[in-house]
């Protein structure tokens, strides 16, 4: 299987979210990491998605300030 790494666009959003909901669970909000991003948008410029030859949304690679 060939994956597609991609710019993140504002239109992944739900995408990403549902994904790490998926992996993580409901509860990955009160992990630390997540404390430390509060308030602080992702570098957009830097954050990756990772898509199959379907265009469905199998990874993510964020970056913070």
């Amino acid at each position: 299987m060939m994956f597609k790494l991609q710019p993140e666009k504002q239109a992944d959003d739900w995408e990403i979210e549902s994904l790490l909901d998926s992996a993580f669970g409901l509860g990955r909000f009160a992990l630390s990491s997540y404390s430390l991003r509060e308030g602080v948008e992702a570098v957009r410029q830097l954050s990756l998605v990772a898509r199959d030859e379907f265009g469905t949304l199998c990874g993510t690679v964020r970056f913070w300030p």
